[in-house]
């Protein structure tokens, strides 16, 4: 753009807002501006109306950084009603990148009246550098990513109430017109959906692909859809078979016990079509965060009192894979739950956790291991929603797998302990929830199921019979003291190992910090510690799990 035209546009901009300034929109307005309009008309390549507007947003705007439907009214002295049929000219303006429309604070629903316009910041700087118009909205994509991602972006400005229904279908529609080449949009529009549908179904699809296994559309109803009544009967249509995107095999409902918390998921019939269009869904094997593979666990020698060693003699079976499919289906003619689940339970350190890795392993099955405390949110309500997730998850995992998965609850005391009373504190109601659920969903349940727990005496009597298999832990006796010992020590001999078993009433846990303890020992000192000194160190170990206040430490090496 030449000096001289540069000139000549901030010129007719500055010439349009000041004669508009207080005109109360009369009708020989248009005719004095009207070389003006032509000069900004022919730099946006728009009509004289969108000119019109568009000078006097973008004065404004410089003023003000942000401009509301009444600012425009003010600025012109008129009323609304003067004013609105010039809006229209905005749509233009909006389709071509160059305004962008958001609600304003005001609480009107109607959507003009309710906005605030930016002009777009490419725009400023190629009108204040003298530069040409620069093209500001390329609806094209490239690839259907990039399409799916468009699309996700303006539904989330709908979520944040940055547009509304009507506009949310207007800018829906402009992408998608503008990328028909791509099979899953063509396969979408032939669909005829309404605007809510395609938003949830776009919605959806788009979490899913970004990783989630499962997707909540709450807040996309509570801001698509004003009305409660609304949001219900469209919630009610899926329940009861009347919603296309369910009944030709598009989405799936996930497990929930009430409407506000039903979650969605696409089906193989949309994955194949998003593949036909070079989207590759998540591997059948793919790797969790909490899966562990029974070749990445160790072979650890376990050694049980008799009691334990009988029941676990009893569960080590039912696992292998010939005897669960029995299991499964003699329950199933029986019409018996048939969820195989158990429950490991005593005192801390005793070998719960690493009998149901060893487990995992002879069988050959994998662990997802839950981390309780994950599942306590900060949110009030949230905590319920995760345990149901997991089991959800847990179920669509385990249809991809050869052997059904374990799914292992470790140390679960929080979820395991007695129920309190509705008064109590919102803590405690919280985790009554949770024990409900959990209650409910063992109840249901077709898998493996492992629980650990510390609890002996404070253990919920609800969840007795939920557990087909119960398995209490105690501290090994003198016997299995001493095997404990001579395993994880092999420079003692069964002298040495009696003594210390003797002497310590130790659990199996508290040995192998004793052994740890003796491998840095060796590391700091270059030598392995005498019958003493692992007395000194059990002496140690028994101080901390009683909670005395003694000091603790290594010592140096005897001379």
């Amino acid at each position: 753009m030449t000096n001289n035209k540069h000139t000549e546009l901030m010129e007719s901009i500055s010439s349009i807002y000041n004669l508009s300034k207080g005109s109360k929109m009369r009708k020989d307005l248009f005719n004095e501006i009207e070389k003006e309009l032509s000069v900004v008309a022919e730099y946006l390549e728009t009509g004289n109306q969108a000119a019109f507007l568009f000078s006097n947003i973008v004065s404004l705007y410089f003023m003000g950084r942000e401009v509301e439907f009444t600012d425009i009214c003010r600025h012109f002295d008129a009323v609304p009603f003067d004013v609105l049929p010039h809006m229209k000219h905005a749509d233009e303006l909006i389709t071509r990148g160059i305004l962008t429309r958001k609600n304003g604070r005001r609480r009107i629903n109607e959507p003009t009246i309710n906005k605030t316009y930016y002009v777009a910041y490419e725009l400023c700087e190629a009108i204040l550098k003298g530069q040409v118009c620069p093209p500001l909205k390329k609806e094209y994509k490239d690839s259907l990513l990039d399409v799916l991602e468009s699309l996700n972006d303006i539904i989330n400005q709908c979520i944040d109430e940055e547009l509304n229904s009507y506009e949310l279908e207007e800018e829906l529609d402009g992408i998608i017109k503008a990328n028909n080449q791509f099979k899953f949009i063509k396969k979408m529009k032939g669909l005829n959906l309404p605007n809510l549908d395609r938003a949830v179904f776009l919605f959806v699809s788009w979490g899913i692909i970004s990783g989630c296994r499962s997707v909540d559309i709450e807040r996309l109803l509570r801001s698509a859809v004003r009305r409660n009544a609304e949001r219900v009967k469209y919630m009610q249509e899926i329940y009861n078979g009347q919603n296309r995107l369910i009944n030709e095999g598009f989405l799936e409902i996930k497990e929930a016990r009430f409407l506000n918390d039903v979650e969605f998921s696409i089906t193989d019939k949309t994955k194949l079509i998003l593949e036909e269009d070079g989207i590759v869904m998540a591997m059948k094997n793919s790797r969790r965060d909490d899966l562990i593979f029974p070749k990445d666990i160790g072979t650890k020698a376990m050694f049980y009192n008799a009691s334990e060693a009988a029941q676990i003699d009893k569960l080590k079976p039912m696992l292998e894979e010939a005897k669960y499919q029995e299991l499964v289906s003699r329950l199933k003619s029986k019409n018996l739950p048939v969820g195989l689940n158990v429950l490991l339970f005593g005192a801390p350190g005793t070998g719960k956790t690493e009998t149901a890795l060893q487990l995992a392993k002879s069988s050959g099955r994998q662990i997802i291991k839950i981390d309780i405390s994950k599942t306590k949110s900060m949110w009030f309500g949230e905590s319920e929603k995760i345990v149901k997730k997991i089991f959800s998850d847990y179920k669509e995992f385990a249809a991809s797998q050869e052997l059904a998965p374990i799914l292992l609850f470790n140390e679960a005391d929080a979820i395991l302990s007695s129920r309190g009373n509705i008064g109590s504190s919102n803590t405690r109601q919280t985790e009554n929830a949770i024990q409900n659920i959990l209650l409910e969903e063992l109840e249901n349940f077709k898998g493996i199921f492992i629980a650990t727990t510390n609890l002996v005496k404070n253990l919920d009597p609800a969840f007795d019979r939920r557990f087909l298999f119960k398995v209490e832990f105690s501290k090994p006796g003198f016997e299995q003291r001493g095997l404990i010992w001579q395993s994880k020590l092999d420079f003692i001999d069964s002298k040495d190992a009696a003594a210390l078993a003797a002497s310590y009433e130790l659990s199996g846990g508290q040995i192998d910090n004793v052994a740890r303890k003796c491998e840095i020992n060796f590391v700091l000192n270059g030598n392995v510690p005498d019958l003493n000194e692992l007395m000194d160190y059990c002496t140690e170990e028994s101080a901390i799990s009683k909670g005395n206040k003694k000091a603790i430490g290594f010592q140096s090496s005897s001379t």
